[in-house]
């Protein structure tokens, strides 16, 4: 995860935890230098950084691992590297700091990382599955990797997930009488809604609000399954008709080139807005000039979403949410009370609903906008706190 947001949600918890629970103590692990990297003094905290390759090529983390080596097989030399290294820093780091749990983000490899911890250390562990983590492992490993998902399942003290959908998956590995054993919670990851009230919105150069213009806004990596390029074609039809609109795209990823290539192409610079990525205070800005937050998730091959974060904050800015089925947001989205959850697989269905919210009445946004930020309390630093630190604690 080196430069990359995609992490932040984990400093987001641990800051939370340490502030409405004092006492907790955190060492955090990692193979690359990331959104925990800060130049304040930071005490909520103790940040390690392991070596697993040449630093040039110490590239794995980046974006998710499974699509990495999608892209480039040869990565998956890297892994068995990347997984010692892991394994021995983790151990060393484990005994020398007298850790009482072990609480891993992700299935693999942390989570097996966990498991070894656990076997020779007897050191407890907890798992947070935040997606199609295990169904990708046992489509890889096949009977090898249900049986070692098993294992590690098991041998845990608690399972978090973000979603009914990923907790579904644990059914691949798990028979009914196995899971009623289990200690879960299913809940979105929390936002750090104290900060998010505390910092200054800060302007985003590209983004010129007109009196007459109203924002549809993307805020996400720009990578197959956020379904941004979905989102450009629903838009270039919208936008015949409700040329007061303009689309506002912040993230960066593998397909900006092709992002900026078909706003040109279609000569669309004056009307949809690249503008990379951004930080807290730009997106703060960007929420404020926004009225609509598209989530547009599309489910690929490889990969699908458990309950992007950005959602969550959508609904603590108090902004009409348009999601798709596939970012799974049942437990969060009431359709049509506090946002509206589209298909993104039928045509022109992503279009209606946004033809749909422009023809709504003053009255019926403003309700719609209360949901959501009534909603989003559900999910504050008080709120999310409390959760995690009930689901990390040894009673559980």
């Amino acid at each position: 995860m080196k430069n990359d947001p995609s992490g932040k949600f984990i400093k987001d918890q641990i800051l939370n935890l340490k502030q409405y629970f004092p006492d907790m103590q955190f060492t955090v692990l990692t193979g690359n230098k990331n959104k925990f990297e800060t130049n304040e003094n930071n005490n909520s905290y103790d940040l390690k950084v392991f070596r697993y390759f040449f630093k040039k090529m110490e590239v794995l983390g980046n974006e998710a691992i499974k699509i990495q080596i999608k892209k480039n097989k040869f990565l998956l030399l890297l892994i068995p590297f990347y997984f010692a290294a892991q394994i021995i820093n983790a151990l060393k780091l484990s005994k020398k700091n007298a850790i009482d749990l072990v609480y891993v983000h992700w299935f693999f490899p942390q989570a097996l990382t966990a498991y070894f911890i656990y076997k020779f250390q007897k050191i407890p562990y907890k798992i947070t599955i935040h997606s199609s983590e295990i169904e990708y492992f046992i489509n890889y490993f096949k009977r090898f990797g249900i049986s070692i998902a098993k294992k590690i399942i098991i041998n845990s003290q608690g399972i978090s997930t973000t979603s009914n959908e990923v907790f579904e998956s644990l059914k691949l590995v798990l028979t009914e009488e196995e899971l009623l054993k289990i200690n879960f919670v299913i809940s979105p990851m929390g936002i750090n809604s104290n900060l998010l009230e505390e910092i200054r919105a800060q302007k985003v150069p590209g983004v010129e609000i007109g009196d007459n213009i109203t924002n549809i806004l993307f805020i996400g990596r720009l990578v197959e399954k956020k379904g941004v390029l979905k989102l450009l074609d629903t838009f270039a039809k919208f936008y015949e008709d409700n040329q007061n609109y303009n689309l506002l795209i912040a993230g960066y990823g593998e397909l900006e080139t092709e992002i900026k290539t078909y706003i040109i192409e279609n000569r669309f610079e004056s009307s949809i807005k690249f503008l990379g990525k951004v930080n807290d205070q730009q997106i703060k800005y960007l929420f404020g000039k926004s009225e609509i937050l598209v989530v547009p998730s599309i489910k690929t091959k490889d990969d699908t979403e458990g309950m992007p974060v950005v959602i969550i904050e959508g609904l603590f800015y108090g902004k009409i949410l348009l999601v798709s089925q596939y970012t799974n947001p049942y437990s969060v989205i009431t359709h049509k009370k506090n946002g509206f959850i589209f298909d993104i697989e039928k045509d022109n269905d992503l279009l209606n609903y946004l033809k749909h919210v422009t023809e709504l009445n003053l009255e019926d946004k403003r309700e719609i906008k209360k949901q959501a930020k009534l909603t989003s309390f559900q999910y504050s630093s008080q709120e999310s706190s409390r959760l995690f630190y009930d689901f990390l604690s040894f009673e559980n």
